[in-house]
């Protein structure tokens, strides 16, 4: 049991961590207009999608996403 509250509290600190970041990054805050994407989704879309400037159109992006 103390294993899994450690965990926990590791996972929390990590959480606060990515909740900073994404609440500075207005690339993000934008995301998070979105519904359903909240700080860790638009997180993640950010870290997968790189720098948005290299599409030149959102059909670009969207052809490569799927």
């Amino acid at each position: 049991m103390e294993r899994h509250l450690r965990e926990f509290d590791w996972l929390g600190d990590d959480l606060r961590v990515i909740a900073r970041s994404a609440l500075a990054d207005e690339k993000v805050n934008r995301l998070m207009t979105i519904a359903g994407i909240d700080m860790v989704v638009g997180r993640a879309l950010m870290a997968a999608i790189g720098d948005i400037e290299r599409f030149p159109a959102a059909r670009s992006w969207s052809a490569i996403s799927g």
